[in-house]
Order: C-alpha cells, then structure tokens, then sequence
C-alpha cells in the first residue's frame, strides 16, 4: 500500500509533498491529475500471483482505496477493478 502511495502522490501530488517534489526535480513541476487507478488485476483467477477469494480482495482493495484518500488527500480519484462474474 506504501508504495501505491507513494507512486499516486508522485504522479498527483503537491510540489510541497515528498513525492510530489522529486517529480519536480525530475522535471515536472505540474501534477498530471489522473483520476482512474487499476487495484489489482484479475485477482479471481487462480493463474494470478496473489490470488485472494473475493472477501479478502475487497478488504484489501479497501486498504488501498482508503489510503489513497487519507494519505495522498487526494478524495477525487476513481478506483478501479476488475472481477470476474460467477
């Protein structure tokens, strides 16, 4: 989740914020305001590294959407999944 973070706050982030700052050192001082984030990808599938049953992929989609929101304070991105239906 950490690095997650970190990754949205380099890519939206303040300037002012640690992220946010190295993006500017590396010659980009304006965020690039994306709003759609993918959270896992095809997690369902028993082929796929981390697969988790449903319940658990929920709880950890959770943790990722609600660090996005707390941590980056960044409440405007749309989160993004992909399941298969049963």
């Amino acid at each position: 989740v950490d690095n997650a973070v970190a990754e949205l706050q380099y890519v939206n982030g303040a300037p002012d914020t640690p992220m946010g700052r190295l993006r500017a050192e590396h010659g980009r001082t304006e965020a690039w305001n994306v709003k759609f984030w993918g959270i896992g990808n095809e997690m369902y599938g028993d082929w796929q590294l981390g697969n988790v049953p449903l319940a658990d992929y929920t709880k950890r989609h959770n943790a990722f959407v609600d660090a996005f929101r707390n941590d980056t304070g960044d409440p405007e991105f749309d989160a993004l999944f992909a399941m298969r239906r049963s």
